[in-house]
């Protein structure tokens, strides 16, 4: 896919616009927008919304949307970013506009406050991590296909890490046995790099997170133990046609990587850890039918910890573990979450940039989103690829990695972190994009090798991007929308 870079005086042109907007902020102010009032004639709402437009839209395709959707929009504050939207040509700002006019709620903000709100969540399940194929080299673990995981996914579950960390809330960092060598390489760089700016921030992201030990859904080597899944595989499957095939091989998949989440959790926090995992949070982590853009067929390559989420199947139809959408599936669903150390009515999120991804069933099978298709006869319709698991709360987004620091980023606006790292970052004149670029290195650094999706050869880059100027300039944005509300004058955390 190409991608035309919008000219940097251009891009740098919007952003200074953003500050310039914003520039008159003051404490009262902010105490003001979170009564009901504004900040500097803009609302808190108004600046999160103008993060979720730019995560989709670019400025022509904003101003398509509103000449359909109508409304004053948010254009006064930022009308879209030039490499969202048409411009990655993957229809998400397409399948956004279609989603909304059916009814589906794509609201950052409203995702956001379901985390942070009156029902605060307590324990965080984050899942990340899209394997690529590859022979470039990297952290293969033995047993498995060469390649790794991809360079979108891994910068943005970290920003949804600091953003629940940071507000007290336990977050557990999955990994997999295919990506968690890029997991772990990005959550190390992150504490490393925070040590460096201020002791009181990495201590608390060192507290209340944990990178959880390597996860495969293999049945044990010899020696290892016995595998005692098939109790479960019968007890929670009870019913369906299992048979000797496919499914009966799904299944037990499914059930490994339900019993060794538990088991991973509390060697991560111990016995005394934080409790059952009552939200899962997916970012950019391939979900049934495990295809990918083209219609491959990854599932060999892909840990099912998906079949945690409600499924969007039809009921009746099924969807290879057993999720919700099959017969029996609200009970089945219940008992792997215990299974997992899941409250059966955990709260769910996903943030996707194409369909395939785990949530982006809320919107991907209906009409007129299943029928589209990036450009070029090599690509699928979402009719083939797009996931089956749903979600409470989708977030859309261009590139997945945005979608991570977008929410990062609302909850400054929206609520009162513990330690104001933000503040932290400035003091040792460093922003989000230098944090990021940082990241992308560490994980992309020789021996980790995470790779950019779209070309494996590429360097410095993500979904077929260079860092610069696409990615930092929209890190320079949301940073500037985030930075605007005084941090320590919004909603307290319930």
């Amino acid at each position: 896919l190409k991608h035309r870079a919008r000219p940097p005086s251009a891009l740098m042109a919007s952003v200074r616009g953003v500050r310039r907007a914003i520039a008159p902020m003051t404490a009262s102010g902010c105490k003001r927008a979170f009564a009901g009032g504004e900040v500097g004639g803009r609302s808190a709402s108004e600046h999160v919304k103008a993060m979720e437009i730019s995560m989709v839209f670019n400025p022509d395709d904003y101003r398509r949307y509103l000449q359909v959707a109508g409304g004053p929009g948010v254009g006064h504050i930022a009308g879209g970013y030039k490499c969202s939207g048409s411009h990655a040509r993957r229809n998400i700002e397409l399948i956004y506009q279609k989603a909304e006019a059916l009814g589906v709620s794509l609201s950052l903000e409203a995702a956001v406050d379901a985390c942070f709100g009156p029902k605060r969540v307590q324990h965080v399940l984050l899942c990340s991590g899209f394997y690529v194929l590859h022979d470039r080299g990297g952290s293969v673990r033995p047993g498995l296909a060469p390649g790794s995981c991809e360079t979108d996914g891994p910068l943005g579950v970290l920003a949804l890490l600091r953003a629940f960390a940071i507000r007290g809330v336990h977050a557990s960092l999955f990994c997999d046995a295919h990506n968690g060598p890029v997991i772990k390489a990005g959550y190390d760089a992150m504490l490393e790099y925070f040590g460096e700016v201020d002791a009181e921030v990495a201590a608390r992201l060192r507290t209340f997170s944990r990178c959880l030990p390597f996860l495969s859904d293999q049945p044990p080597a010899s020696g290892e133990g016995a595998d005692d899944h098939e109790a479960h595989v019968a007890d929670i499957f009870r019913g369906a046609d299992c048979g000797g095939g496919t499914f009966a091989a799904a299944a037990a998949r499914v059930v490994r990587t339900a019993m060794r989440l538990s088991h991973v959790v509390e060697t991560a926090w111990g016995s005394a850890g934080p409790g059952p995992i009552d939200c899962l949070f997916a970012l950019e982590r391939l979900g049934a039918p495990y295809r990918n853009i083209r219609g491959r067929d990854i599932s060999e390559h892909t840990e099912p910890i998906d079949a945690l989420w409600p499924s969007a199947c039809p009921a009746g139809t099924g969807d290879g573990g057993g999720g919700s959408g099959s017969a029996g599936a609200g009970e089945r669903l219940e008992k792997l979450r215990r299974l997992a150390g899941v409250r059966p009515d955990a709260l769910t999120l996903g943030i996707g940039d194409g369909g395939n991804e785990v949530g982006m069933g809320k919107v991907a099978h209906l009409t007129g989103i299943a029928e589209m298709a990036p450009p070029g006869p090599e690509y699928v319709a979402l009719s083939v690829n797009g996931c089956q698991r749903s979600c409470d709360h989708l977030v859309l987004s261009t590139v997945s990695n945005w979608g991570g620091s977008a929410f990062e980023m609302a909850a400054n606006v929206l609520f009162e972190a513990d330690v104001d790292y933000m503040a932290a970052l400035k003091a040792k004149e460093r922003r989000l994009a230098h944090l990021e670029e940082h990241l992308l290195r560490a994980i992309m650094s020789p021996g980790v090798l995470s790779v950019d999706g779209i070309d494996p050869s590429l360097q410095h880059s993500v979904d077929g991007m260079p860092f610069d100027p696409h990615h930092r300039q929209l890190y320079e944005l949301l940073w500037s929308l985030g930075d605007s509300v005084c941090q320590r004058s919004l909603r307290p955390i319930s």
